[in-house]
């Protein structure tokens, strides 16, 4: 191969780097060269294709882009409100990934939508929410998910999602992060918001972050959260928190409960029940109490150790819970390792991309807008895959055939 070099855009280099969240010194790590040289790279433009390719597929962009003349714009960050021990850590390369590919997940179903008249576009009624009386929010929000007129037990995590994905928000579960990293974040736009779960959390927790992320959209603040703290100083952050326990966990059905029962100085026991009423996690019932006051600060702080054990023990019981209760049915599946492992991928892919995007794109491919390596593709799967996630969307009734025509 030649060691020509070949005259870039340095100013490109830069912006891909920057917006991976690279520093020279990782960069210049990562390919075992002298930081020194990124900086001449980034200054001259000139850089051997060798080298070039080598950026391209770390900064995840095509070799075109850095000849590009026109001067880059940077796009606006989310704001992390992510802290370890009240100290605010940065995004990570991996993070920076999840965000663009969310992103650009949305403006692939935006340039889908707009080639075709099958498509009824939800719109998310955000002007239901508009002024600063933040303490309505719960209530409006309770009545368009319809948690008011049914029993709360019959909500699923998985409904949770198809509600607010029918209401004009996409919702993508992500793999890879520790949820002590990344529990969630929100990207706000007019049409097609987008809200990201961490599928490694347990049930409970994740619909806490659905609703504290949903929380974000309304007040229109972008962001990305772990939730890992129980004070927090963001004024956001904690009206976010706020509409979100209020929606899951009413404060006045949280005290009328409270205030039948005998608790036994808030023990593991009192715990475990609230949690099993409001079907959330024991992490979100201490948060409550502590809010509401039934314990105090100075309690807390004292018990600290204790009620983080409580905690920490509904993460395996949730986790069973989870494996126990098939959310998908292999009915038509033919039983093989090989179709198992199909199977698996294709449920992944489903959860990773969303019940709205994945239907839309199914709804394109069925009607000749996109053909099946561009719908594999844009799901990132294989052809196989693609086929046998078309017979879970079709058995569970989100694909209808009779409406593709």
């Amino acid at each position: 191969m030649s060691s020509a070099k070949l005259k870039t855009n340095g100013e490109w280099l830069i912006w891909a780097r920057k917006t991976a969240h690279y520093n020279t010194e990782e960069i210049a790590k990562e390919i075992e060269i002298e930081p020194e040289i990124i900086k001449k790279w980034e200054k001259t433009g000139e850089i051997s294709y060798k080298y070039l390719e080598k950026l391209a597929e770390l900064y995840k962009r095509p070799t075109t882009i850095f000849f590009n003349d026109d001067e880059p714009e940077y796009p606006k960050e989310p704001t992390d409100f992510r802290t370890t021990e009240s100290i605010n850590i940065s995004i990570t390369p991996e993070i920076a990934f999840e965000l663009r590919n969310a992103r650009l997940k949305r403006e692939i179903l935006l340039n889908v939508i707009e080639e075709s008249d099958k498509f009824e576009v939800p719109l998310f009624p955000f002007d239901k929410f508009d002024g600063e009386n933040f303490e309505n929010f719960p209530m409006i929000l309770r009545d368009l998910i319809g948690l008011n007129n049914v029993r709360k037990k019959k909500f699923t995590l998985n409904k949770f999602i198809k509600k607010i994905e029918s209401l004009g928000i996409l919702v993508f579960e992500f793999y890879g992060f520790d949820p002590k990293e990344l529990r969630g974040y929100a990207l706000y736009y007019d049409k097609f918001p987008i809200i990201g779960i961490n599928h490694r959390d347990s049930q409970n927790p994740k619909k806490f972050t659905l609703f504290h992320e949903l929380a974000h959209l309304l007040i229109q603040k972008e962001g990305i959260s772990n939730l890992n703290e129980y004070y927090f100083k963001n004024k956001d952050e904690v009206l976010c928190n706020k509409i979100a326990a209020e929606t899951l966990v009413p404060s006045n059905l949280f005290k009328n409960i409270s205030a039948s029962r005998k608790w036994d100085n808030f023990s593991q026991k009192d715990i475990q029940h609230l949690a099993n009423h409001f079907k959330v996690s024991k992490e979100v019932i201490v948060r409550r109490a502590l809010t509401l006051k039934l314990i105090t600060e100075s309690q807390f702080n004292e018990r600290r150790e204790e009620f983080l054990q409580y905690i920490s023990t509904s993460k395996k019981h949730d986790k069973k819970s989870e494996t126990q209760k098939k959310e998908f049915k292999k009915e038509n599946i033919e039983e093989s390792d090989h179709n198992i492992g199909n199977y698996n991928k294709a449920v992944m892919s489903l959860r990773r991309n969303g019940e709205y995007f994945t239907k839309s794109l199914f709804v394109a491919y069925e009607n000749g807008l996109i053909n099946d390596i561009d719908l594999a593709l844009n799901l990132d799967i294989s052809l196989e895959v693609m086929r046998t996630l078309r017979e879970i969307l079709i058995q569970e009734k989100i694909l209808v055939l009779e409406d593709l025509s």
